[in-house]
């Protein structure tokens, strides 16, 4: 979503302060430079939640966004809920991916030497849509199987992790309390 000036310096509909006239705000390219900085967020409770623990609005670039918050224990559930959260996208997802891959190994069994192919369309220099053929890339796609199975796992240690540092910190309270 764009917010455009309203020529008397004002931000407009939720711009946040006071935005010079003529300048126009770009709030998906803010939204999308947050996420590159932050990580793919997940869908929590409304909300798209990052993994610092960091929220922001799931219907509006422009927001609101909440920081993280400052009680640790706040912090450690969110971080938490992240993590279990990608862990059972990313699942969902890579066993898909594998299936649909099989399936192209399958293909490329039955069609024997000849590789299998693609019809993928571009724009050329003047603008016009061209289809072209190509190639499956088997190696990409199967590396791109690799990384999908290292962010599993890497989902997999980060809840260990948190679920570890949740029982410490509970543990810590309970013989500090009695």
């Amino acid at each position: 979503m764009r917010v455009k000036s309203n020529g008397m310096g004002l931000g407009g509909k939720g711009g946040g302060g006071l935005v010079p006239p003529g300048l126009s705000l770009d709030w998906r390219a803010w939204f999308e430079e947050y996420v590159a900085r932050h990580g793919d967020p997940v869908p929590w409770e409304g909300r798209l939640l990052f993994r610092d623990g960091s929220m922001h609005s799931a219907e509006n670039y422009e927001g609101p966004h909440w920081h993280p918050p400052a009680d640790p224990g706040q912090l450690e559930e969110l971080q938490l809920a992240y993590w279990r959260i990608r862990r059972k996208e990313v699942k969902r997802y890579l066993e898909a991916y594998k299936d649909q891959l099989e399936q192209l190994v399958q293909s490329q069994h039955r069609a024997g030497e000849v590789p299998l192919m693609t019809r993928v369309v571009r724009m050329d220099e003047a603008g016009n849509r061209r289809g072209e053929s190509a190639a499956i890339d088997m190696p990409m796609l199967e590396a791109r199987l690799t990384a999908l199975e290292d962010m599993q796992d890497q989902a997999d240690q980060e809840v260990e992790l948190r679920v570890a540092i949740r029982r410490a910190r509970r543990r810590r309270e309970l013989t500090t309390t009695t």
